[in-house]
């Protein structure tokens, strides 16, 4: 599947989005986060990751003028999932953390909670605008569902095509390749700053908390990681 993905066009050839396919997040939507607060890389909820790694991000878009930092989220929905416990989340459903916590525990699916990590949940203040690569505009530029599968280098080239032709996009939105339920985004700084900085925070607490585990205990169970 993988190679079925050619590299990018230029930025100049890429197709116009159309109705629906740019996203507008607005005030009030809700996104999760699970970043290391210590460690070799340590960093903030609204801290954005100021340079590649060997491993590169799948949208790193590093490559695009002006784009400096990169930070990872997943999108969660209004409305709680049926019979699920979100004491510790507030009233939402919690498929969000269960995209985090996929894409965290890459590849082996075991969540170490004592690792120094934290989730946050947050709210948007102020709009982001994305450009939705898993709608039909994938299948106009030629990358198809590839996006979401192909290797983190080519992809991350499609992300710097992507922000170099549209300077007025804050990042995209992905189906999460480990959880094809979940939706993920990749935010671009400066252009995300200012609004992921100024998301309200409505939970922020190590994995190693107490009263996080009966929501990580459902997440973890829909992603099957072994907490």
């Amino acid at each position: 599947m993988s190679e079925r993905l050619a590299s990018p066009p230029a930025p100049g050839d890429l197709p116009e989005p159309r109705e629906g396919e740019r996203l507008r997040l607005e005030a009030g939507q809700v996104w999760a986060r699970i970043f290391f607060h210590a460690g070799a890389r340590p960093t903030t909820f609204d801290g954005f990751r100021r340079t590649p790694l060997a491993k590169l991000g799948r949208f790193d878009a590093f490559g695009a003028d002006g784009v400096d930092g990169v930070l990872y989220a997943a999108i969660a929905h209004p409305r709680p999932a049926a019979g699920t416990n979100t004491t510790a989340l507030g009233a939402f459903d919690p498929s969000a953390v269960a995209t985090c916590l996929a894409e965290a525990c890459q590849p082996l699916g075991v969540l170490d909670r004592a690792a120094q990590r934290t989730l946050v949940i947050a709210e948007l203040t102020e709009p982001l605008v994305v450009l939705d690569v898993s709608s039909d505009w994938a299948a106009r530029a030629g990358a198809g569902v590839h996006l979401s599968a192909a290797p983190r280098a080519l992809t991350s080239r499609w992300a710097a095509a992507i922000a170099q032709r549209w300077g007025d996009l804050d990042g995209v939105a992905a189906i999460s390749s480990v959880r094809p339920a979940g939706r993920a985004l990749a935010l671009w700084a400066p252009r995300a700053q200012r609004a992921v900085a100024s998301s309200r925070v409505r939970l922020h607490r190590g994995l190693d908390d107490p009263l996080l585990h009966p929501a990580l205990s459902w997440a973890a169970a829909q992603v099957d990681v072994v907490l």
